[in-house]
């Protein structure tokens, strides 16, 4: 049955218009933000469009049209109709979680940001946390998977991990560490968190694919030099 995806979060919609297309599905209305978050209330009703292509590790595309965008409020792109900057793409699929229906991606993903709105709209503030942008951004993110690692350090085990992942191979304990300890990786300090990490994503496609798109999208053509 067409618009599946779309039937356990229209509950969350004052109004809304299923429009189907040759590659995704659309929904277009409404929608109804009502949260509490550190004892304080945000409500607000929001025009938006949420476009699923029909894939299995797609993500949603969720545009705000009719947004009022305050002063170097910067996640959303005004040049693309005010596509919303929802976050990494590991970290939405981490965050949206095993029920990888459209109910938790609305209370999940969607409702954190709209709040982040609304408070920096009111305090200049985000009380769900910021980030940087693009390849700092990545590096920060990241980095909370290989603690106490210097960040400039991140990359190259980024990168490995991404030959790694993008070929379906696991980490080898005799391949140099990519930190730069000069260390094979059975006797770096990083072995765990290393295999940890490429196992994850092995044994997730939702994860891989994430995660490739995330380093193909900041890194770009450096990704194949290894």
């Amino acid at each position: 049955m067409d618009f599946d995806f779309f039937r356990d979060g229209l509950v969350l919609f004052d109004e809304y218009q299923l429009t189907k297309f040759d590659k995704f599905e659309t929904i277009s209305g409404i929608y109804n933000l009502d949260v509490i978050v550190k004892d304080k209330v945000y409500q607000g009703k929001f025009a938006v469009i949420i476009n699923i292509e029909n894939t299995k590790n797609f993500i949603p595309e969720v545009y705000l049209p009719n947004l009022s965008l305050p002063y170097k409020f910067e996640h959303v792109y005004k040049d693309k109709n005010n596509l919303c900057c929802l976050g990494l793409n590991y970290e939405i699929e981490l965050t949206w979680g095993e029920k990888r229906n459209f109910y938790n991606f609305l209370t999940k993903i969607l409702d954190p940001f709209l709040v982040n709105y609304l408070e920096y709209c009111q305090t200049k503030n985000y009380i769900n946390g910021d980030r940087p942008h693009a390849k700092e951004g990545l590096i920060e993110y990241y980095s909370q998977f290989f603690p106490n690692e210097n960040h400039n350090k991140i990359i190259p085990i980024l990168l490995y991990c991404y030959h790694k992942i993008s070929r379906n191979e696991f980490a080898k304990g005799n391949n140099l560490c990519p930190c730069g300890s000069g260390k094979n990786i059975r006797h770096c300090i990083h072995q765990q968190k290393i295999r940890e990490f490429i196992n994850n994503a092995l044994n997730n496609a939702y994860l891989k694919n994430a995660f490739l798109n995330d380093m193909k999208n900041y890194i770009g053509d450096k990704n194949e030099q290894r």
